[in-house]
């Protein structure tokens, strides 16, 4: 694995909330409709503020057609299809990502607009989004929405940890998933 920046503690982010967190945790993991997800956030803003917001999917995809990975690296509505018969699975998600992160083709960067952000816990990456502006990012959250919020503002189960990544072109991702799926990492 290629020498990474020091990963940056979520608790160290101004406005930090474990309390906000936790109750994002309830509302990504509940197992109910993503509709009643933005009424559910307006709720948890009265007890907790927060700075989060519901983004529209791009190209009108179907919620549950793309994941975080393939947000931050601009294959909505490019990879189909986009799950694998077999499994279920994206073909796209944290895993492939660590690949690319484990043959340098992934370069650790500070935060800037554009960069891609990684939440990890114990070194595993479990989530990814793109940074918008500073302490900002957009992310896809499981099945649910596509958010913008700010880096602390993630469900528990993503983890405590930051790094970022140069972003690449969705033409380069596409050929690093070519050779990922011809070298049969991907089930």
């Amino acid at each position: 694995m290629p020498p990474l920046l020091k990963p940056l503690p979520l608790s160290g982010i101004p406005r930090y909330s474990q309390k906000l967190r936790a109750a994002l945790e309830e509302i990504a993991g509940d197992g109910t409709s993503v509709e009643t997800h933005p009424a559910k956030l307006e709720a948890i803003a009265v007890a907790v503020r927060h700075n989060i917001c519901v983004l529209p999917p791009p190209f009108d995809e179907p919620l549950e057609h793309f994941n975080c990975v393939m947000h931050a690296f601009g294959l909505v509505n490019q990879i189909d299809p986009p799950c694998s018969p077999v499994s279920g699975r994206f073909y796209v998600d944290t895993i492939f990502f660590a690949s690319l992160i484990d043959q340098a083709l992934l370069e650790p960067c500070a935060e800037a607009e554009g960069a891609l952000v990684v939440w990890s816990s114990a070194g595993a990456a479990k989530h990814v989004g793109v940074v918008v502006s500073p302490g900002r990012a957009s992310s896809k959250w499981g099945m649910g929405h596509l958010y913008e919020h700010d880096l602390h503002e993630v469900p528990t189960s993503y983890g405590d940890e930051l790094t970022f990544y140069s972003a690449i072109s969705t033409d380069d991702a596409k050929n690093y998933l070519s050779e990922y799926w011809t070298q049969g990492r991907a089930a």
